[in-house]
């Protein structure tokens, strides 16, 4: 569908100032980063990764504010009580487009301690925005094809190797690890090709969850499960239609899960526990989802 006018201006001045906002946040991040290669112990590379992460909470809040000031999206929340910047969750949430972003950035801002966020390695190479991330210590994952990986199996430890530096980096302050648990954005092909037992999600990764339970498992608090819909995109908005105002409304559900306990066998990934829990949640989170469908005048009241 072609944008009016009104709209094209409205997502290009939406666009100039999440830019620039992006620039001066992560062009001070980006400039000040070589300090973290120089500095000759752990502690004050910590300490400085947990500046850069507070740096991250506040562009996030400066975008959220930008979403409030545009009054174009309702987004509707259902969140617990006892949310706290001083303790450590792991965050899990469907994903479907790259607007869950901004929605996650306006939901979480300020609610919970700066996020780290599993990403794509290639994403490191985006100007400002990728040097920006490894100051902030996201965990960067390598994508590799089903037959890279028939061939050469290895290939997935390198990955879980990142998860398990990432964690312990993460503990001895308050942090949130979000995963997409999905490992990618949904689409009706991948869907198809998943052969999913899920109506409106893809199966979820269990090795990476796991092994984050497994290293991080008494440093954690709780779990937050988020579930994101858009109730009136059926065709799973853009940024542009987020910015031109072409996305009314958002429903976010939100819960808090005890830890489970960490996996007794010797590889996480492969504990019972952990995925008998995970496979819950995901049937939850799709009956949720279709609730919210089947409803969304309902939800927005």
């Amino acid at each position: 569908m072609l944008l009016s006018a009104f709209q094209m201006v409205r997502a290009t001045v939406m666009i100039l100032l999440i830019t620039l906002n992006t620039m001066v946040f992560s062009g001070i991040m980006v400039a000040l980063s070589p300090v973290k290669l120089i500095l000759p112990f752990p502690e004050w590379r910590h300490f400085w990764t947990a500046w850069f992460v507070e740096m991250g909470a506040m562009w996030s809040t400066a975008n959220s504010r930008l979403l409030d000031w545009s009054h174009s999206t309702k987004i509707v929340l259902d969140l617990p009580e006892g949310l706290s910047r001083n303790r450590s969750y792991l965050v899990l949430a469907n994903h479907q487009t790259w607007v869950d972003l901004p929605v996650l950035e306006y939901v979480l801002a300020r609610r919970i301690p700066g996020r780290r966020i599993f990403i794509k390695q290639s994403l490191i190479w985006v100007p400002f925005l990728g040097q920006a991330c490894w100051a902030m210590d996201f965990p960067f994952m390598k994508r590799y094809t089903a037959k890279q990986l028939a061939k050469s199996p290895e290939l997935r430890e390198r990955n879980l190797e990142t998860v398990r530096q990432n964690c312990e980096r993460m503990k001895g302050m308050p942090s949130t690890l979000l995963n997409f648990s999905e490992g990618t954005r949904f689409t009706p092909i991948k869907h198809e090709q998943q052969r999913s037992p899920y109506t409106h999600l893809l199966k979820p990764k269990i090795a990476g969850v796991a092994t984050v339970i497994d290293l991080l498992g008494d440093s954690l608090d709780a779990v937050l499960d988020l579930t994101i819909v858009y109730p009136d995109n059926p065709e799973r908005p853009t940024f542009i239609d987020l910015f031109a105002g072409r996305v009314p409304q958002v429903v976010v559900q939100a819960r808090l899960l005890p830890v489970p306990g960490s996996a007794e066998s010797e590889d996480p990934r492969a504990s019972p526990q952990v995925r008998k829990w995970l496979l819950q949640i995901w049937k939850e989170k799709d009956h949720a989802i279709a609730e919210i469908l089947d409803k969304p005048q309902a939800t927005a009241a």
